[in-house]
């Protein structure tokens, strides 16, 4: 196993992306092999096409492993050090030197490497088609009812995704990060008042698609805040509940729009990523949160991308 880069697997959609992407740079930048378990590969291939990872299970069992390892036995086995934080170039350089596989600890989030990998990391991660041709579909439906409803030419209209994050995540980011106030509608208008500004010699129109796990509460307050008429200062806009049955979906739908709004959580770092145009990130640290959030960290190093409190 000398040279293998792989991971832990732990978490949902998003997590999963992002244990796969910090394993594919580190095995890019270092000409090392990719292998990753069946519990990451597995859901990843359903969304994503020929991903550059090896099956990990596959290589247990070529020589000169003996054969009967299973996946969950290596990635668990005591004796084998983890990459974690903050240790990474030097827990290479170790394992290296004694010929042992490099193991990313579950959940990690590298935006150090991140960031200047976001080209890579779109290249790696390639919708499949039947999924980008939803995306797609959804996205030029939203763009004619934008354009029909604000007077505007349809090409004269953008799509920005906005990503709403409310039931799970509040209780875990005052936990973790002690976050004071949690991403609220005074967040969401302030966003989208800021990249309204930063489109206005653009496009003549903003269609918002929005995804989310509370699409009651998105419905009844965030969508009206979204469609808003034209000014000197802006395009006029307007709102869209977006959010489907599968997460695959919704990521392909974000990652489609031209520029994202997103809070926290790996599953709207990962649709910030590969959307590749502007992004909006919550300003955590200015309500409490320490020790910033891995999508606040990555807006301080990414052109484009920027805080908003």
């Amino acid at each position: 196993m000398d040279g293998v880069v792989t991971a832990q697997p732990g978490g949902r959609l998003g997590n999963l992306l992002v244990e796969y992407a910090c394993s594919a740079i580190l095995a890019n930048r270092h000409h090392l092999r990719l292998a990753m378990p069946a519990r990451i590969l597995e859901p990843l291939s359903a969304i994503f096409h020929n991903l550059s990872a090896e099956p990990l299970g596959r290589v247990l069992q070529q020589p000169p492993c003996e054969g009967n390892l299973t996946e969950e036995g290596f990635l668990d086995d005591p004796k084998h050090q983890l990459l974690t934080w903050g240790s990474v170039e030097k827990t290479l350089s170790h394992l290296r030197s004694k010929h042992l596989p490099l193991i990313f600890k579950k959940y990690m989030i590298l935006p150090e490497y991140l960031a200047p990998s976001l080209e890579f990391l779109r290249q790696e991660f390639r919708f499949r088609p039947e999924l980008q041709s939803v995306a797609s579909e959804k996205l030029h439906r939203i763009r004619l009812e934008t354009a029909s409803a604000t007077g505007t030419n349809y090409t004269q209209v953008c799509t920005v995704g906005v990503h709403v994050r409310r039931t799970d995540y509040k209780e875990f980011m005052q936990n973790m990060f002690q976050l004071k106030q949690a991403a609220g509608l005074s967040y969401y208008k302030a966003a989208a008042d800021a990249m309204l500004t930063d489109l206005r010699h653009e496009c003549a129109a903003v269609a918002f698609a929005v995804t989310s796990d509370d699409n009651q509460w998105c419905q009844q307050n965030l969508l009206p805040t979204l469609t808003r008429n034209a000014s000197k200062d802006s395009p006029a806009s307007v709102g869209f509940l977006m959010t489907s049955d599968s997460p695959g979906d919704d990521l392909c739908l974000l990652s489609s729009c031209q520029h994202l709004i997103m809070t926290y959580g790996t599953f709207g770092l990962s649709a910030a990523i590969l959307c590749g145009g502007r992004t909006i990130v919550y300003d955590a640290p200015s309500h409490g949160a320490k020790d910033g959030p891995s999508a606040h960290k990555m807006a301080t190093m990414v052109p484009g991308w920027r805080l908003v409190a």
